[in-house]
């Protein structure tokens, strides 16, 4: 038998008299015993607790009371019912009368010990968190809420002290009898804002030395809005390349570059859907809308067996249910973009949804200035949108169905005009995808998820000319499409069968749909069509597997281990390729209580990224591995030290890793851009291998008015591929030996938060010719000889500048006592505005008779505003 616990700790922190001898005022309307609960709690701030099945069909007549003890209004609502109430401690607990002897006879037997389980919820909103850490005193045990907010803890003995703490939520300390298997909803409110809050961290668990995960950093969506922001915008991913070991790409861009990979190698998940590109505007914003974000895992390493197809990293984003008791909404309005986020009950209780979208403006304001310029723009757009769309619903205690929708799109349009001609081109790319989850709770140990999955990435460009000269009219019409769609299902168990244990096990089957490109070309002349060429690639499929299983062990008080293995398999073009992909990661706690903390992570990934240069652009290909372009695989190991010091003030982290790379992929020398309607793509690439080697550190301070994060990383990638750079070793183009970081956030008085953030990287590596051979009959537009032939001695065999930036940011915070709460933000991007170098061009000098290295610089700096309102 179990008992079904609902804990409400919306605790009023100042409470330090008898809870019961508190003068209230309210109107109770008449209804569920349980809402007249929730709302005398939500009101006052309140703690109860109590079996949830007590009040299940308890109902309550009308009430008003004026300035009443607390004690008379509880007689007066359970006067009518078997219910009464003690107060214990800050606690009001209700209970039924006489339960002392309604024992179970396991009880009168004196059993001891059980399973403690449940959902941990946000009582405002009944959202369920992700990531919360759970830890009894005494037993020396711990655990933390999965990604659906589900908990299972074995314990021994019959009264379990428990402490759960979550970052921007009140740490709660209770105490739960446990005479048999209980089932107990935790409800932890959310902190108030005052001037000794945490602000900034990065993770807001128990002792980081006690934990055997190393290389996580986890966010919140108010950690991610406290950074500065870009054109007065929130973004995840930019917050993300502010962590040791994660750099971004090309300036400005969303991109990133974690421990020497490149991209293509981060799986970036959005509610358990795989996102290909998840940038908008070329790089500048990325596709999360931070008002819809729950909760951010970033994995750079220690990779944990439920988790592959990736070299890299992990992104695994979980965004909001819903609320299930009230209406709330976000709006916010940045130089660039607006967003409006709503999200409430549809059934109170049981049914909620959320619905957002965000949509550029900025070709409302750009076109008119771009007409009439020298290059004759007569049109111009460039917008992009996204739409985010969730809805759960409660089918009983044990289930849950939530459904995720998501679609973005860029769009890009240039038409020029002249006397004699007019040329439009239109470029365009977006994601789209779905997940429908259904999460089951088996048993007091075990919970289910399973889920359906669809993903789609498409890019479509046109270009059409039309051309008038002597009476002739020629019209030329170009179109390329190229995209990826996955259709997948898996279903992921979590069972905690004892203490010491935590096991979790799964399978997922993926089938992958590419098409490398369908071209199609008509031309035209007077009318009459003159040639039509089309080339449509075959569709390439493929299918992918993969099965999983890990378990965390507390083998003894100093050591805690995390093992387990992935397995994977590929399908495609009658090749099967599998890999058994081990994982593990220990902890010993050292004299001192120093972590001592190692892991190995062996990864397989059947996904190519055919980019062109280091800006990450929508042309960029995805193609799978065939029979002639094998998978890339990476080893990593890593070791590090980890301690919390000045009573949990400070968390101070240290790692070393090492990578090695198999099979990733270059284009051949003098190939820089492969046509994507081109079917011998592989033949144009050559493949070799990579490695990556650094040292992270990372000193956090995560209480009080000044809170924030210094991080450095010493680091060095490499590739040696056969046929490029004379087979030689050469520096990876995202090689930057040292990467610092400055991240601050001060509170100024309750309701003015100033932040900054100091950026700082050594110059990467890029290509340069040291001369030309000779020949030149013709120059270019830029004054280069264009039959020249560059003479190239080594690959990435120049560096120039360092790049550093400061941002900052100032809000002005204002809160109603209705629950408005209005932002003001000002933000300045590239601060002492640094001339950062977005690329390197050669320009021939025609006096000297040589060619010049010139920098182009993209973003100086930017200042911006913007508003928020939340209600």
């Amino acid at each position: 038998m179990f008992l079904t616990v609902s804990i409400f700790l919306c605790f009023n922190i100042n409470a330090g008299a008898q809870q019961a001898a508190i003068n209230l005022s309210i109107d109770i309307p008449s209804g569920k015993m349980e809402d007249a609960i929730r709302l005398i709690e939500k009101q006052y701030k309140i703690t109860f607790a109590y079996e949830s099945s007590m009040l299940k069909d308890v109902t309550v007549r009308k009430f008003r009371f004026k300035n009443q003890k607390l004690s008379v209004i509880l007689t007066a609502l359970f006067r009518e019912t078997d219910l009464s109430y003690e107060e214990k401690g800050n606690n009001i607990i209700i209970k039924k009368n006489g339960g002392q002897e309604n024992r179970t006879g396991q009880e009168k037997q004196g059993r001891t010990g059980g399973t403690l389980s449940g959902y941990i919820e946000d009582p405002a909103s009944g959202e369920r968190l992700v990531g919360v850490s759970i830890y009894v005193y005494g037993a020396d045990v711990g655990t933390t809420s999965n990604n659906y907010g589900f908990y299972s803890i074995a314990l021994p003995g019959n009264q379990a002290h428990v402490r759960l703490s979550y970052l921007g939520f009140k740490t709660i300390d209770t105490t739960v009898q446990l005479q048999e298997d209980t089932r107990v909803v935790f409800r932890m409110p959310q902190e108030q804002s005052t001037l000794e809050d945490v602000v900034i961290t990065a993770s807001k668990s128990p002792e980081i030395q006690r934990t055997s995960q190393m290389s996580k950093m986890t966010l919140s969506p108010e950690q991610i809005k406290s950074m500065p922001k870009f054109f007065g915008e929130s973004d995840v991913m930019k917050t993300l390349q502010l962590m040791p070991g994660v750099q971004q790409g090309s300036e400005g861009t969303s991109a990133l570059l974690v421990r020497g990979g490149s991209p293509d190698q981060n799986l970036i998940l959005l509610d358990g859907a795989p996102l290909y590109n998840p940038s908008h505007l070329l790089g500048v914003f990325s596709t999360f809308n931070t008002s819809t974000i729950k909760n951010v895992d970033l994995y750079k390493g220690a990779f944990p067996a439920r988790f592959g197809g990736r070299l890299s990293s992990v992104v695994d984003i979980v965004t909001k249910d819903g609320n299930l008791h009230e209406i709330h909404g976000d709006f916010s309005i940045g130089i660039l973009a607006s967003q409006l986020t709503l999200e409430g009950p549809i059934v109170k209780g049981k049914t909620s949804f959320v619905l957002s979208g965000r949509r550029t403006y900025a070709d409302l304001f750009v076109s008119p200035l771009m007409k009439g310029t020298a290059v004759n723009i007569d049109k111009f757009g460039l917008y992009f949108y996204d739409l985010n769309f969730k809805m759960q619903h409660l089918l009983s205690e044990r289930d849950r169905l939530v459904l995720s929708l998501y679609a973005g799109k860029d769009k890009l349009r240039i038409r020029t005009k002249g006397t004699n001609y007019i040329n439009d081109m239109a470029l365009g790319w977006g994601n789209y995808s779905g997940t429908l989850r259904w999460n089951h709770v088996f048993s007091k140990n075990l919970f289910a998820n399973t889920t359906l999955i669809l993903s789609d990435y498409a890019f479509e460009t046109s270009n059409r000319d039309e051309r008038t000269s002597i009476g002739t009219t020629a019209k030329h019409a170009f179109t390329l499409n190229s995209g990826i769609r996955d259709y997948g299902a898996k279903t992921d168990f979590d069972y905690r069968p004892h203490p010491d244990h935590s096991i979790r096990a799964g399978a997922g089957y993926t089938w992958h749909a590419f098409t490398p490109g369908v071209t199609s070309e008509v031309l035209e002349e007077d009318g009459s069509q003159v040639s039509l060429q089309e080339s449509n690639n075959n569709k390439i499929s493929g299918t992918e597997l993969d099965v999983y299983a890990e378990d965390d062990w507390n083998v003894m008080d100093k050591l805690k281990v995390n093992y387990g293995l992935h397995w994977s398999g590929f399908a495609t073009e009658g090749k099967f390729y599998h890999y058994l992909q081990p994982r593990i990661s220990a902890r010993y706690l050292l004299p001192g209580d120093w972590g001592l903390k190692v892991s190995f992570a062996r990864m397989a990934q059947y996904l190519h990224l055919l980019a062109g240069n280091s800006i990450t652009l929508p042309t960029d290909l995805w193609v799978p591995a065939t029979k002639k372009v094998l998978p890339q695989l990476a080893n990593q190991f890593a070791i590090g030290l980890a301690r919390n010091i000045f009573s949990n003030k400070i968390e101070f982290s240290l790692e070393g890793y090492y990578k090695t790379m198999d099979h990733v992929i270059e284009y051949k020398e003098g190939e820089a851009y492969i046509n994507t309607a081109d079917k011998n793509w592989s033949d144009k690439i050559a493949m070799g291998k990579g490695k990556a080697y650094g040292m992270e550190v990372m000193i956090q301070k995560k209480e009080g008015r000044l809170t924030g994060w210094v991080a450095y990383t010493l680091s060095r990638t490499e590739r040696t591929i056969p046929g490029i750079n004379f087979d030689r070793t050469f520096p990876y183009k995202y090689d930057r030996r040292h990467d610092f970081k400055i991240i601050t956030s001060y509170k100024l008085t309750p309701g003015i938060e100033l932040s900054g953030s100091w950026i700082f990287q050594s110059a990467s590596p890029f290509t340069i010719p040291v001369g030309q051979y000779e020949g030149v009959t013709s120059y270019d537009e830029y004054g280069n000889p264009a039959n020249a032939l560059p003479n190239i001695t080594a690959r990435n065999n120049f560096r120039i500048e360092s790049y550093h930036r400061l941002d900052l940011s100032l809000s002005f915070i204002r809160n109603k006592k209705n629950g408005v709460i209005r932002t003001w933000n000002i933000s300045v991007f590239n601060a002492y505005n640094r001339k950062n170098p977005f690329l390197y061009y050669s320009k021939y000098n025609g006096l000297t008779n040589t060619s010049d290295m010139t920098r182009l610089t993209l973003l100086p700096v930017l200042p911006s505003i913007s508003y928020s309102l939340k209600f």
